[in-house]
């Protein structure tokens, strides 16, 4: 008879067929895992550069952790570790996953409801401030 594997806990490095993860929290049995890609430009505004993982498959370098494609899955079966994180490294996917879900909670928003960032909005024939000189019509 085979053994169970063990659950995996936060911070594992696991393997599921060929797609390499980490671990990011375990709850009811399911875990939250995300993905490890090479890091390739361009690079998504919630990816995490993992450049030297211990134990990480194959001794990989230049990884990155995409914090935006995170799905579920179960915790018990079908994953084998191959490391663990380390705790700085975990730090930086949460709050990664965390700007990610604020930054998708802003884009669902409808238009007007959060302010310009210029302050008093475009305007039709506008090159930018005039520096210097005399103001314009």
């Amino acid at each position: 008879m085979k053994p169970r594997p063990l659950p995996v806990q936060r911070g594992d490095i696991v393997v599921r067929g060929s797609r390499h993860g980490i671990v990011v929290s375990v709850l009811d049995g399911m875990a939250l895992i995300v993905p490890l890609e090479r890091e390739a430009l361009p690079r998504h505004r919630a990816d995490v550069p993992c450049r030297k993982i211990p134990c990480a498959p194959g001794q990989v370098t230049n990884l990155a952790a995409r914090c935006a494609d995170r799905f579920w899955t179960s915790a018990r079966t079908g994953a084998d570790r191959t490391g663990a994180a380390p705790d700085a490294l975990m730090q930086h996917i949460d709050r990664a996953i965390m700007r990610e879900n604020a930054a998708r909670k802003t884009e669902e928003l409808r238009p007007g409801v959060v302010p310009s960032t210029l302050g008093r909005g475009p305007r039709w024939w506008d090159c930018g401030r005039k520096v210097g000189g005399a103001p314009s019509d």
